[in-house]
Parts: structure tokens; sequence; C-alpha cells
């Protein structure tokens, strides 16, 4: 078979397209909690200070976000192929620098620019693997979705394990690399030419603008916290702007002539409710996660490498959690799974609570299982059912958006809270009663979201909505479920 053949046959394929868009998505994932395990070894090696290294962190975490809203823009003007390759690339040449030996500084440069780059392709890449193959594989798509998003970063754990107990983080990060480098070349093969959805629409700088404010400001405040504290003005004044601009976002787009985010059509039932379980249920999962290992390593004594790996039961969590999507998706029980996967969540920070001492790692294994299970079964499917309520020509606009709001909500609350666990010890490092005090906290977060989602859901719907999946995709302005506005007008307007 010829090359032009071969690319033929290959050209579009349902089954490599997701792949490699997966793939893509995975590494940076991964290397969220991995990190935290690492870090020791990694500034070992670099020769970063930790103060670099967690400001590097949390901005990866700030470009992630950006990147999501600023491809929503340039996924919707430019061509998605080239798109996908040049992002692919990039991140194919950020994790090469983090293993490139040149310093701390190119170990910080490569990080923030692999967040980025997975924010931009996120976003670039996602929604069309819904909206370009046909309704009939979607629970497929969403189960395997699933697996990436939340597979990816409940692996991180034994990924941050096994590299600290002698694969090495350079050997993870090369293996990164690589991942991304082979993603950009199948892409050229395998990605069909589509033509961009709205080619003539204006670039809205004010909410590009507004939103690397709203995530570089809150973030960096984030990382001085365990050196500033919580009053010092390096802290509240930069978290105080960048909240400023995120809510500016709301008023500044309702008002646009052309928006980049439809906010009255954001403002429906199952939007709010999707992007509220999305960042709190992320929040509360990172919050129980990063506690439960400092209380491992700081508190009982465990190498990082133990602390990983004793946390392996996260990962078939997750994938259980997927393959419940691929069962639900396409019926009306989404939404009971998106509770039940909040009440396991919340029975999950109990059982790692109850964990008080190495002789009661049962309770660690359990709760990590629980905890996988738990936001596997919440996050991804809040954003698909967050989607059904807008027309799916919007999908990467709705993506955009609540991947920075969840982002926001997911990567300050864990932090915050880890850190006011430090702040309500008796020493300098977290106790078994601080960190038992954040847990309840974190498990009384989700609660009262759990509580918050199931009113608003049982006051809107008298029985559970079955999504119209072909009508979704096939109509210019149809939506899978309709969703009541929450104020007066807003359909009027829209």
């Amino acid at each position: 078979m010829s090359d032009t053949g071969l690319k033929g046959a290959l050209r579009g394929n349902y089954a490599l397209v997701l792949a490699i868009t997966l793939f893509a998505l995975v590494p940076y994932l991964i290397a969220t909690s991995a990190t935290e395990l690492l870090r020791d070894t990694i500034m070992r090696d670099t020769g970063i200070s930790k103060g670099a290294l967690s400001l590097a962190t949390s901005l990866a975490t700030a470009g992630y976000a950006f990147g999501a809203l600023l491809a929503g823009d340039i996924g919707l003007r430019f061509h998605r192929r080239p798109l996908f390759a040049l992002f692919t690339a990039s991140a194919a040449v950020a994790w090469t620098l983090t293993v490139s030996g040149l310093g701390p500084a190119a170990f910080a440069i490569g990080l923030v620019l692999a967040g980025l780059s997975t924010g931009l392709l996120l976003v670039v890449a996602l929604p069309p693997c819904f909206q370009h193959f046909p309704a009939s594989r979607l629970h497929i798509t969403a189960a395997f979705v699933n697996i990436a998003l939340f597979g990816g970063i409940a692996a991180g754990p034994l990924m941050g394990g096994l590299a600290a107990s002698g694969l090495g983080w350079r050997t993870m990060f090369t293996a990164f690399a690589a991942i991304a480098a082979l993603a950009c070349v199948l892409s050229r093969i395998v990605l069909p030419h589509e033509e961009p959805p709205e080619p003539g629409l204006t670039f809205d700088w004010r909410v590009v603008v507004l939103s690397a404010g709203a995530t570089i400001l809150p973030f960096g405040a984030v990382a001085f916290l365990p050196e500033t504290g919580f009053v010092s003005p390096l802290f509240l004044v930069p978290l105080a702007i960048g909240l400023a601009c995120f809510a500016a976002i709301f008023i500044v787009e309702d008002r646009a002539r052309e928006p980049l985010i439809k906010v009255r059509q954001m403002l429906h039932t199952l939007p709010i409710i999707g992007t509220i379980i999305a960042s709190f249920a992320g929040g509360v999962f990172l919050t129980l996660l990063t506690l439960s290992l400092q209380r491992l390593t700081t508190i009982w004594g465990w190498s990082p490498g133990e602390a990983g790996l004793a946390f392996w039961p996260l990962l078939p969590g997750a994938l259980l959690a997927s393959v419940l999507i691929y069962f639900v998706f396409r019926t009306r029980y989404l939404p009971i799974m998106i509770l039940a996967g909040m009440s396991v969540t919340a029975v999950a920070g109990g059982l790692l609570m109850a964990a008080q001492g190495p002789d009661q790692v049962s309770f660690v294994t359990i709760g990590a299982a629980l905890l996988g299970f738990g936001a596997g079964s919440t996050v991804s499917p809040a954003l698909f059912l967050a989607a059904f309520s807008v027309p799916s020509n919007l999908l990467g606009r709705v993506f955009a958006f609540i991947e920075l709001v969840r982002s926001v909500g997911d990567f300050l609350i864990g932090p915050v809270l880890a850190q006011f666990a430090v702040l309500i010890a008796t020493g300098d490092a977290i106790t078994t009663k601080s960190v038992d005090i954040t847990l309840g906290i974190a498990v009384a977060m989700g609660a009262a979201t759990l509580l918050f989602v199931a009113i608003a859901f049982l006051t809107s719907y008298r029985r559970l909505p079955t999504p119209k999946l072909e009508q979704w995709l096939d109509g210019e302005d149809e939506v899978a479920i309709e969703s009541p506005p929450v104020l007066r007008g807003l359909d009027e307007t829209d």
C-alpha cells in the first residue's frame, strides 16, 4: 500500500483519533499528582529551590487553566490538525526541557510549558472526539476520556511511587516527551482536515487578558503561601486581584457583542450544577489525596516510594468509574452516578481520617479505592452533564470555560487547605490532629456540595431526563437535555 493509501486508510479513524488525543493529555495529568512525591529528588537533581519548584508547579497549573480558555478561541478560528501538531510538539519540547539538565530555570520553564500545552490540547482536541463521530459511540468516548483525565490523575501517586522507588523521575518525564512526540507525528497522519467552526470570529482579547490574571495571580499567590502565610499582602493582594479578574469575566462576556463564553447559556441549571460539582469534587479529591500522602511521609515516616505505592487502588477505582460511565452515559442515570460518586468520596474521606497509624493501612487502601471511584464518577461526568444543555457546536467553548472554573476551584482548594493543616498544627509541620481537622473540612465541603446539587436538581426536574444524543449532535441549536434558566429572561436574550 502506498503512503497516500495508508494515510487514506488511517485518516479520521475513530480509535486512532481518540487514542492520540488521550495519550497527548495523560502525561501532564499524571505529573500533577506524581510530582508531590518527587519534590526532594527533583530539587536535588536540578538544583531548584523548594520555593521555585512550588512556584513552577503552581504556574504550570495556571498555564493549564489559561491554555484551556485560550484554546476555546483558537480552536474556533484555526484548523485543528496543525494546532494539534503544534501543541503536542510544544509538549515534547517542554518535557525535554525538564530532563535536559540545563538547570532549575530550564526545568521550571519546561514544566510550565507542559501545563500550558496540555490545556491548549484539551480544548482543541477533545470536543471534536464528541462532535465528529456518531452518537452511538459517545458512551465509548466518554468512558475513555474519563480514563485519560481522571485515570491519569489517579495513576499519579502510583507512578510517583515507582519513580521514587528506582524508576527515576527523569525516566518518567522522558517517556512523556516521547509520547508527545509520537502524538505529534501521528496527528499528521490520523487527524482529518476540518474547517474551523468560526474562522471569522473576532479575537476576544478582553476575556483572554482577564483569564490570564484569573489564573496566574491566584496560583502564584498560593505558591508563596507556605512562606508568607494567609495574612501577608504577598498572598492576599494577588489572590484578590486574580479573583476580581475571574468575576469580571462574567460581566465582560455578558456584555460582549461576540463573546467567547456564552455566559447566559451557562447560567442554566445543568451547567451550574456540572461546574460546581467538577470544581468542588476535584478540590476535595486533591485535598484528601495531598493530606493523606503527607500523613504517610511526614507523620508515619514512610518514603515517597512507599506512600505512592500505597495509593495504587486509586487507579482501579477510577477505571471502575469509567466502566460505569460506559453503561449510564446514554441513560437517565448519569446524575445518579454523580451524586453517588460524591457520597463515595465522602466515605473515602472518612476512611482516610480513620487511618491513625501504619497498623491501620487497610483504611488507606480501601479509602484510596473509594476515592478513585468517587472522583472518577463526579468530575468528568459533571462536565458531560453540563454540556448536555448547550448545543454541541458550543462544546469547545463550554469545555474551555468549565476547565477554567474547575481548575481555579480544584487547584486552589487543595493547596489552601493543605497549608491550613500546617497553620493549625502545634509546630512547623502537620500533625495527626491538624490533618484530621482539615480532612474533616474537605469532607464537609463535599457533603455540602452534594446537598446543594441534589436540591438544585430535584427542584428543576420532576423525573430524571434521558439525554437525546442524536438530536444534540445533528441539530444546529439542539440540546440533549433542556435545562431551565436560573434567572428569568435568559432564554429571551439568548
